[in-house]
């Protein structure tokens, strides 16, 4: 299933919208607004704790797969 909407914006409203939300990824907002920003460059481990959150938020799992694309 495509995403219908930007992860980056996705979670950057969220911020906005729910404080609580920048507390369970255990970074503040302001970090969550930066590295999330158009130049933003976030690390593995800040991503996996975006994800944990939101993982638990909505109550699914997170499934990574790498494909193989030919030329």
């Amino acid at each position: 299933m495509a995403l219908t909407k930007d992860f980056k914006q996705t979670v950057v409203e969220r911020v906005e919208r729910d404080p609580q939300f920048a507390t369970k990824t255990d970074k503040p907002s302001k970090s969550l607004h930066r590295m999330l920003s158009p130049k933003g460059n976030p690390s593995m481990d800040n991503l996996a704790a975006i994800f944990g959150a939101v993982r638990s938020r909505l109550n699914v799992g997170i499934e990574a797969r790498s494909i193989q694309l030919t030329p």
